[in-house]
């Protein structure tokens, strides 16, 4: 399981990396509207109904977090392909909401 060592929001973009034991990623979500941090023990629910065990992130189906953030916007978003990603580490949850896929890249080895 890897640990969230960034998080960083500039100009729409969200930027993570992520680190563990061998690999390091880095996550870019360059049209991202919307993003929360959960501590992993507070949100079960979202760990128990996980459809990707073991993964490091995933897209949510059937998101009530995105059923949320259109609602909230008066369904101005609704129908534009916004679509929710989980991605889940040692001590947090993150979701984030955002029309295109991540960029995903390794970064350089993990210290040992």
């Amino acid at each position: 399981m890897h640990e969230l060592e960034l998080l960083e929001w500039r100009a729409g973009a969200l930027r993570l990396a992520l680190g563990c034991v061998k690999t390091r990623l880095a996550l870019v979500f360059d049209a991202a509207f919307s993003y929360r941090v959960v501590d992993e023990g507070d949100d079960l629910v979202a760990l128990a109904s996980t459809s990707a065990p073991g993964r490091v992130f995933y897209r949510v189906e059937n998101s009530d977090y995105l059923a949320w953030f259109i609602g909230r916007s008066y369904g101005v978003r609704d129908g534009q392909g916004l679509q929710h990603y989980s991605i889940l580490t040692i001590n947090e949850i993150v979701d984030v909401l955002s029309l295109i896929d991540p960029a995903v890249a390794a970064l350089g080895a993990a210290e040992p």
